[in-house]
Formats: structure tokens, C-alpha cells, sequence
């Protein structure tokens, strides 16, 4: 019971920093690009990787591998929770890199052709160069749910606060380095999504 509160705790200091800190981080992406149609572009960009972290990122996929690895390690001990570790993990970066390379492709023949408004090409763009959350999003579940299974529960739930300060980092450190140009600089907060995506997995 002592273990399970500790692990309670944690959990939620981990939470409470993590909504804080995207607190934060909206009012920072609010600051800087305001609401004219560079904002408008980013924010229809960031719906993809934004709801899949909401849809696997958040629990629900870690939470559908945690009986597994916690059965393999159970009834036939933790190489063999490993070895499934493994396989699931294989399974999502063939499945996650097929899906990333054909939604690149299409929107890179998207972009090719051309003929869209200015609005339309920045948010293509910025959705091209984002795509690739999505297997470091079904990377990190597997990551949790692993972490979780061998009853580590901090670290991961910390992940998600990582991911905002590193976001939060790229308003204000990396943008500039793009010149002065709003639609330059947003493609600072894309980059920014992509690392906070392998802090979030490193976590």
C-alpha cells in the first residue's frame, strides 16, 4: 500500500508540472504568433501530431501494454518480456515509418504541384516536417508501458513536461535562429515538436 501511494503521488506531481508547464507553453505560442494566418497554418498542422499524442501518448496505448508485458514477465520471466518488448516495438516502427513515409510523400507531391495559397503551402510544410511525431509518439507508449510494468511510474508521467519545455525552449531560444520573419520562425516550433518527441521517448 506504501509503494502504491508513492507511486500515486509521484504520478501526480509528474501530471501537475506537465499541465502546468502546457499551460505555459500556450500562452508562450500565443505571445509569439498571435492569431494572423502564419498562426492559423501551424495550429491546423499540429492537430495531426497533437491528437495522436492525445490518443496513444496520454495513456491509452501504454495502458493496453502493460498486462502484456506484466504477463510475459509473470509466466515465462523478464527475457521474455523482453523479447515481446522487442517485437511490439519492431511492429510499431514498420507500421508508424510506412504511415510517416507515405504521408510525406503525398504531401511533398502536394507541395510539388503547387498552386496553393500562401496559408495552405506554410501549413503543408509545417504538417510534412511534423508527420514524424507520430512513430515517436507509439515509441514512447511502448517506453511507459515497459517502465510501468517493471513498476516505474515517475520518469515516464515526467516525459509529458519534458515535451513542453522543450516546446516552450523553441518559442524562445530556437526561433530566432530563423531570422525575423514570422513564417520563417514557425518552423522553429516545428522542429521544436520533433525534439520534444525524442525528450518525451528519452524520458
Amino acid at each position: 500500500m506504501s509503494q502504491m501511494l508513492k507511486s500515486s503521488g509521484a504520478m501526480g506531481v509528474a501530471t501537475l508540472a506537465s499541465r502546468v508547464l502546457g499551460m505555459v507553453r500556450e500562452i508562450a505560442y500565443a505571445g509569439f504568433m498571435g492569431d494572423g494566418w502564419v498562426a492559423g497554418a501551424f495550429k491546423l498542422a499540429f492537430k495531426i501530431p497533437n491528437l495522436f499524442r492525445r490518443l496513444l501518448g496520454e495513456g491509452a496505448l501504454t495502458a493496453a501494454f502493460i498486462p502484456i508485458f506484466k504477463d510475459k514477465e509473470a509466466n515465462a520471466g523478464p527475457v521474455a518480456m523482453w523479447h515481446a518488448a522487442n517485437a511490439v516495438t519492431s511492429a510499431l516502427l514498420v507500421l508508424t515509418a510506412s504511415i510517416v513515409g507515405v504521408a510525406m510523400l503525398g504531401l511533398s507531391v502536394a507541395l510539388a504541384h503547387g498552386g496553393f495559397a500562401a496559408d495552405t503551402t506554410l501549413m503543408l510544410e509545417l504538417l510534412r516536417l511534423m508527420f514524424p511525431y507520430l512513430a515517436l509518439v507509439c515509441l514512447t507508449a511502448v517506453f511507459m508501458g515497459i517502465l510501468n510494468a517493471r513498476g516505474h511510474f515517475f520518469m515516464p508521467a515526467l516525459g509529458a513536461a519534458a515535451l513542453n519545455v522543450v516546446m516552450i525552449a523553441s518559442v524562445y531560444w530556437l526561433a530566432p535562429q530563423f531570422g525575423v520573419r514570422l513564417e520563417n520562425q514557425i518552423f522553429a516550433l516545428a522542429v521544436g515538436v520533433l525534439v520534444a518527441g525524442v525528450a518525451q521517448a528519452a524520458f
